[in-house]
């Protein structure tokens, strides 16, 4: 009766290490498909210029990828990635540029959003990935030092290139008034300056809002259940 016993514990240790195991690999393979393929589109659709930034050749990636509506840099971070659209938010959550599924997905813009950025408010969203990769970098926004090292971005997309100016960061959950732009009585953009001037964590320059269109990027974070990271900034045409 116990070698019975010890048999069937050791079968369902043993399960539970090779299932265990599939997930691991499962999980690195899918972070190197992730990498693989946004290095490649790196090489093959982009060039630095020579003041540090970097030009997109939209016609041809846009051609290969017809979802890329944009693509946002930063310079001296990792960020550094195309940004597509598609009909719902749930498409490019847990899929690659090409379509593939990967938990590591795509930088996204929200569906309701017009694609060419011209709403008063935008929303990007995209994944805290443990790796450091996509919107990772985002909760070093805590301090001030990161903000005034890194307080801008660049969006470029197919009709012309923006600066995002940055004015607001902050920690907040699924429930923070930026998830309700979409909503009947939802905020407006000045709501929105005033809200997020409020709850930011780092201190910017800009301090009067002029009716300039706004970008919400927004990443989950791990402090607690339903977390959230989010940055705001003023979209400048360059």
């Amino acid at each position: 009766m116990k070698k019975t016993i010890r048999t069937i514990i050791f079968i369902i240790c043993l399960v539970v290490l090779i299932f265990s195991s599939y997930k691991m690999i499962d999980y690195y393979m899918e972070e190197h498909e992730s990498t693989s393929l946004i290095d490649d589109t790196k090489f093959e659709y982009t060039s630095p210029t020579d003041a540090g930034l970097i030009n997109i050749n939209f016609p041809a990636l846009c051609a290969q990828y017809p979802d890329v509506a944009a693509w946002l840099y930063q310079p001296g971070t990792n960020i550094n990635y195309p940004v597509v659209q598609s009909a719902d938010n749930d498409h490019y959550l847990r899929r690659l540029l090409d379509g593939s599924h990967n938990m590591n997905g795509t930088l996204f813009v929200d569906y309701r959003c017009a694609r060419d950025f011209s709403d008063s408010l935008t929303v990007i969203y995209g994944h805290n990935m443990k790796n450091g990769e996509m919107f990772a970098t985002f909760p070093n926004y805590a301090t001030q030092e990161y903000f005034d090292a890194h307080p801008y971005m660049m969006l470029y997309t197919p009709d012309g290139d923006y600066k995002i100016s940055l004015f607001a960061g902050y920690l907040t959950d699924d429930t923070d008034m930026v998830y309700a732009l979409f909503n009947d009585g939802g905020p407006n953009s000045e709501e929105i300056f005033q809200y997020a001037q409020g709850m930011s964590i780092f201190k910017s320059d800009i301090t009067e809002y002029s009716g300039e269109n706004l970008v919400i990027l927004s990443t989950c974070s791990y402090e607690k259940s339903n977390s959230r990271f989010v940055l705001v900034g003023i979209l400048e045409p360059q």
